[in-house]
């Protein structure tokens, strides 16, 4: 009996799933029989089973129409297929970026940014995906009796013991599914890349909103009303300074038709960047820049630095370097490609950063000890801080990063060049 044939197509984005596809060694009944990273980006490939993997724009319509009667099945991996993933943040500035999945019609979606590619080979085998558990339930942090009364910014998080939600951080992991990165182990709240209930943004969004019923919103009275919202500054828009990235960020592509009102950059990364709060910022470059992630993200966070004239831990720079050194190894690996080089190196980046979107990674230090690190964690922890208008620009050899943000720290200006 002869087995049933894969190949795998990457649409737009950061490659790190299909990176994660050549993970797989072992196919059993299945046989690989073209890959985008080894054997090249071509449409003109017929499967028995077509992966998927990145963002799809309308431009790629008639390319998934193409994949699409070419293959007896087509498979989502990652969320960027699925729900276009954090890239569908860009249709706040008018992108198009659309849901593959929703177009073509898979027969399944692994999701993840980015999943375990082991995920892919059971549901592949099995023809679906084992049951997604609420990451709550695996989650260390207790919930409280008690409601907050200010809405907090993700900062340097102090209290390790306590839910996020009932700290006042928004953390999505109420509605979502327990993944393979678990931000929330290294003191960073859920943004929810892996949906497990209908319409995730609206259930966080109301659920997070009947924990916030004692924060102050300002209200005017008028002849018709007397509880009208008002336009003035409250509690309320102070604390959720990006309700699109904090509430949609895995998921405004499909939440929403019409693209937002604020004008583009040109470049889909920088509008994804600009008006994000700058505490976010450092895991969203790590993300939609992929295998770059590392080089931005540090960038980013010693532009800051230098910025406010902060000077890092001689152990927080050894650390950076040891983070710099392992994604040199994976531009390398690109090369070829080799899976077993990249997977190396990525098995470094987690040591020291958490995990492949560097959630432990931030502004003048480290959210949790570093394993590796042979120094006390008061050496390098990172510490709170009031985000505050700055500017600056930092490079190495594989990127330079300059930025604005505005007296409440979103970003107004975002380039990157790699």
């Amino acid at each position: 009996m002869s087995r049933a044939t894969v190949a795998v197509y990457h649409l737009n984005g950061c490659e790190r799933c299909a990176w994660h596809t050549l993970a797989i060694d072992d196919w059993d009944e299945l046989e690989l029989i073209h890959h985008c990273l080894r054997d090249g980006r071509s449409a003109d490939i017929k499967a028995d089973i077509i992966i998927l993997t990145g963002y799809a724009t309308e431009r790629d319509i008639p390319v998934l129409e193409q994949l699409s009667s070419r293959c007896t099945r087509m498979v989502g991996y990652g969320t960027c297929p699925y729900s276009g993933g954090i890239f569908g943040l860009a249709n706040q500035k008018g992108a198009d970026v659309i849901s593959a999945c929703h177009l073509a019609g898979p027969g399944l979606a692994v999701l993840g940014c980015p999943p375990d590619p082991q995920e892919l080979r059971g549901a592949l085998l099995y023809e679906h995906p084992e049951e997604t558990k609420n990451l709550c339930k695996s989650c260390s942090r207790k919930m409280t009796d008690d409601l907050f009364y200010n809405i907090q910014r993700v900062n340097a998080i102090e209290d390790t013991e306590t839910c996020f939600n009932h700290l006042g951080q928004p953390c999505s992991g109420v509605v979502s599914g327990s993944c393979a990165q678990r931000c929330i182990d290294f003191n960073t709240p859920c943004r929810g890349c892996i949906e497990i209930v209908e319409d995730p943004t609206s259930s966080m969004i109301s659920y997070f909103g009947t924990m916030a019923r004692q924060v102050e919103v300002a209200t005017v009275g008028n002849a018709w009303t007397t509880d009208k919202l008002s336009d003035e500054p409250d509690e309320l828009t102070e604390g959720l300074v990006d309700v699109v990235g904090t509430f949609f960020r895995f998921h405004l592509a499909t939440a929403f038709s019409q693209p937002g009102r604020i004008p583009s950059t040109g470049d889909i990364r920088s509008d994804i960047m600009v008006g994000r709060p700058i505490e976010e910022a450092v895991q969203i470059a790590a993300t939609i820049y992929g295998i770059h992630g590392v080089s931005v993200a540090l960038n980013l966070i010693e532009a800051y630095e230098t910025s406010v004239e902060f000077k890092p831990s001689e152990e927080t720079l050894r650390l950076r370097a040891s983070l710099r050194e392992a994604q040199q190894q994976i531009l390398e690996a690109r090369e070829q490609p080799r899976y077993e080089a990249y997977s190396s190196a990525m098995d470094k980046i987690r040591e020291v950063a958490g995990n492949e979107v560097l959630s432990n990674l931030f502004f003048f230090g480290f959210k949790t000890p570093v394993e590796v690190s042979k120094s006390p964690f008061e050496t390098y922890r990172t510490k709170t801080f009031e985000p505050t208008a700055v500017s600056g620009s930092s490079k190495d050899e594989d990127s330079k990063v300059s930025f604005a943000t505005d007296e409440r720290g979103i970003i107004r200006e975002w380039s990157c060049e790699l």
